[in-house]
C-alpha cells in the first residue's frame, strides 16, 4: 500500500471509530503496515475525530518518526509487537469500547462461548494480563499471544484488534462491542448459560471448511 492512500484510510477509520463511540477525546490509536520497515500511525495528543491526513506519522521499524511533526502514540510498541508476531496482519486498532472494557472486570464472561456471532466473527477473544498503559508490559503480552487471535482485551483499559485490512480490524472492534452489549443486557436479566460444547464444536468445524 502506498503512503498517501494509507494516510487517508487511517483518517477515515479514526473518524468512523469516533462516530461509533469506540473512542473519544484523545483516546485510541490506529496503524497500518506499509512494508517490513515502515508503518503509519496516529499521533499522540490529537483527537481522532479531528485527525487530518497531515497529522498521520510515518514510523520506522525501530519506532522513530520519519515523517511528521508530532509525537507517536505511546502505544506504538504494542502495534509493532503485533506486526512482528503476525506477518499476515496489515492493520492494528486500539480502542476503548465501553462495554467490552467494563466486562473485563468479569473475566469468566470471555472464557465461555455465549453467542454464535462471536464465534463466527471474533473467534477466540483473548484477555491479556493487566499492564500499565503505554508500557512494555502490554507490548510483550500482545506479542506473545498474537498468534492466538485477532481480538484482544486489555483489562481495565480497552481492546486491540488485528486485521489483514484496516476495515477488518475496525469491524472486529465494532462486533466485539456489540457482543459485549448483548452479554451486558443478558446478564442483567439473570444468569447466563453458555453455548453447549457440541454447538461450539459444530461452529468451529464449519469455520474450518470455509
Amino acid at each position: 500500500m502506498n503512503e498517501a492512500k494509507g494516510r487517508h484510510l487511517i483518517v477515515k477509520a479514526c473518524h468512523w471509530l469516533t462516530e461509533k463511540e469506540l473512542i473519544g477525546g484523545l483516546e485510541g490509536n490506529v496503524s497500518l503496515r506499509l512494508s517490513s520497515k515502515e508503518y503509519l500511525i496516529t499521533p499522540s495528543g490529537v483527537s481522532k475525530a479531528h485527525l487530518q491526513v497531515k497529522d498521520v506519522l510515518l514510523l520506522s521499524e525501530e519506532g522513530r518518526v520519519k515523517k511528521g511533526q508530532r509525537k507517536a502514540s505511546s502505544e506504538w510498541p504494542m502495534h509493532l509487537a503485533a506486526y512482528r508476531a503476525r506477518k499476515d496482519i496489515q492493520a492494528v486498532v486500539h480502542a476503548h469500547p465501553v462495554v467490552a472494557t467494563a466486562l473485563t472486570f468479569h473475566p469468566s464472561l470471555w472464557e465461555e462461548s455465549f453467542l454464535p456471532e462471536a464465534e463466527y466473527v471474533l473467534g477466540k477473544v483473548v484477555l491479556l494480563p493487566y499492564a500499565t498503559p503505554g508500557t512494555g508490559e502490554a507490548s510483550q503480552a500482545l506479542g506473545e499471544k498474537a498468534s492466538l487471535s485477532k481480538v484482544f482485551l486489555l483489562p481495565r483499559h480497552g481492546a486491540v484488534t488485528l486485521g489483514e485490512t484496516l476495515d477488518e480490524a475496525c469491524f472486529l472492534m465494532e462486533t466485539l462491542e456489540r457482543c459485549a452489549k448483548i452479554l451486558w443486557h443478558a446478564r442483567l436479566l439473570g444468569p447466563l448459560s453458555p453455548l453447549p460444547k457440541e454447538e461450539v464444536k459444530k461452529i468451529r468445524q464449519g469455520l474450518e471448511k470455509l
